[in-house]
């Protein structure tokens, strides 16, 4: 399998998959009990591919299986920015002329939309650091106590924070800045996914 990589897949799967959790060559070597020259030689074009020993290993170490590696093979997918993070965590639509690499260890099938952060709106998140989020809202109910872009009744933008039951039909809200806003009518409930520096 591995051995055969001609088009590089194992490899990039590999790396894909160490970018996605943030694995540092040397640490997974001692964690997987193998030499980090492996890794070392992977990059610098060394070694073509990884062995499937190499795999196996590095899959056992982190709990997942050699298939769910392999499905870091593709190249992410770069997603156009099409909304920024500005004051008081509030999301707005946004013309940005930029397209950011899709985080890898999102479900690949999952549509998703990307905000930027532009200002100390998200304070101690620093401005350039990406918001994933759902495109499809879901019940409020479903994501209560979760982070998420809320859009509340009568507001023009989004904004940054938690939903919690409020007095029937209404939910409480918790803004990323600010006090609890009790019993608002909420238009749509988006789970973020991921907050990160871009790749």
């Amino acid at each position: 399998m591995a051995e055969n990589d001609d088009d590089g897949a194992a490899k990039r799967a590999l790396f894909n998959f160490m970018a996605a959790r943030r694995l540092k060559a040397g640490t997974l070597a001692r964690k997987a009990g193998l030499s980090p020259s492996i890794f070392y030689n992977l990059k610098n074009g060394d070694a073509k591919t990884p062995s499937m020993d190499t795999l196996q290993k590095v899959a056992e170490a982190e709990g997942v299986t050699v298939a769910d590696i392999f499905a870091f093979a593709k190249e992410p997918q770069k997603i156009d920015v099409r909304y920024a993070v500005i004051s008081s965590g509030r999301v707005a639509s946004s013309v940005q002329d930029m397209a950011v690499t899709r985080p890898t260890d999102l479900d690949a099938t999952a549509e998703i939309e990307v905000a930027l952060v532009s200002s100390d709106g998200l304070h101690p998140i620093p401005a350039g650091w990406l918001v994933f989020f759902a495109l499809t809202g879901e019940a409020p109910e479903d994501v209560a106590g979760t982070l998420c872009v809320v859009r509340l009744f009568g507001q023009q933008d989004a904004i940054i924070g938690t939903v919690s039951p409020g007095t029937a039909p209404y939910f409480d809200f918790q803004p990323w800045h600010g006090p609890t806003v009790k019993n608002q009518r909420l238009i749509s409930v988006q789970r973020i996914l991921a907050i990160q520096p871009p790749v």
